[in-house]
């Protein structure tokens, strides 16, 4: 979810089955209450994405970079980054963008730089703007395998699906219009290996960090680990559906498991460091909220202590917005922690 949508305080799961049920109402948009199909006689179908040029991280290693933080109409949903990895034995996708346009286009791309079909596709966690291009993807191969962590799984009967479809079309002015919610086909539980010929694939899972159904995707030949939300340097979002101590444990044992080279996170640049990076802005944050709440101090009585540690952080997108929101989920956090 993006800033805009995190403003009321209410947090994804809770907000699901609201809108799910308001759906049945006819109080939510028509890509919710009616997805349209490709194949129907009367398309309706949001405009083609431009193309995005993937930038090559490794070896066998490429990413596509979505240069906004949020939905809008101009970006037609496009804010979070979508890897591949091409291997002897096909294209391996991570991540398939936010709407079937987003992952047309991914396709695209694709097809410019290897003959090579997609043979499995790997999806994050649960939102939407990671997955919904599933649609795109079975559309081109109808018995591509696609895997996700099985706590997406549950997140889907419980309604996230519809939820991520009507809020990127809410978002774009209905741009995503035509999007199919298309499952994962494939169960995870984290420790999997798939060989590729030239590189192994280790699925690792650490629990509750972004969300409870993240993992990453480490490409053993490369030394190159596609992360998604694990990590987000330079961007402030969302804590809502995570864990402060989840994710610290989580990303100091990826960096202990993989010892890689290359970070590729699902939103602006990957890097070396940004395992670093995102940790130290983690504990910045969580240990000085314990600290404080040791003291007797309030959440508001404590940001601006906290923010003034903060200063290299400050021009991520968001920051000024939502460091207070994330301050009192730490806050709350540590609060349920201490008892």
């Amino acid at each position: 979810m993006t800033s805009s949508y995190l403003s009321s305080g209410v947090s994804r799961r809770r907000f699901i089955t609201s809108v799910v049920g308001a759906s049945a109402l006819g109080a939510v948009g028509f890509s919710v209450l009616k997805p349209v199909y490709a194949n129907d006689d009367m398309v309706v179908k949001g405009p083609r994405v431009p193309d995005v040029k993937p930038q090559k991280v490794s070896t066998h290693c490429y990413v596509i970079v979505a240069k906004d933080p949020e939905p809008t109409p101009e970006n037609q949903g496009m804010f979070s980054n979508m890897g591949f990895i091409i291997t002897q034995k096909g294209v391996v996708v991570y991540d398939t963008g936010g709407s079937v346009q987003i992952g047309e286009m991914m396709i695209r791309q694709i097809k410019k730089m290897t003959d090579k079909p997609v043979v499995k596709i790997f999806n994050s966690h649960f939102h939407g703007d990671h997955w919904l291009g599933n649609h795109a993807f079975i559309q081109e191969w109808p018995s591509v395998e696609i895997y996700a962590h099985e706590n997406l799984h549950k997140a889907l009967k419980e309604g996230v699906g519809e939820f991520w479809l009507n809020m990127q079309a809410r978002a774009t002015n209905n741009a995503t219009a035509g999007t199919v919610i298309t499952a994962p086909n494939q169960v995870l539980k984290g420790g999997e290996v798939f060989d590729m010929g030239d590189t192994l694939l280790r699925v690792h899972y650490y629990g509750k960090c972004h969300t409870d159904s993240d993992f990453c995707l480490e490409v053993t030949a490369d030394k190159t680990v596609y992360v998604a939300d694990m990590l987000m340097v330079g961007r402030v979002a969302n804590m809502d559906d995570g864990s402060y101590v989840g994710s610290i444990e989580g990303i100091k044992k990826l960096k202990t498991d993989t010892q890689a080279t290359n970070y590729v996170q699902g939103h602006y640049k990957f890097g070396p460091k940004q395992a670093d990076i995102y940790l130290e802005f983690l504990e910045i944050i969580y240990n000085s909220t314990v600290a404080y709440q040791k003291e007797g101090m309030s959440a508001a009585e404590m940001k601006d202590k906290i923010v003034a540690k903060m200063k290299k952080f400050r021009d991520w997108k968001g920051f000024d917005a939502l460091i207070g929101r994330y301050i009192a989920i730490a806050y709350t956090e540590a609060e349920a922690a201490s008892f």
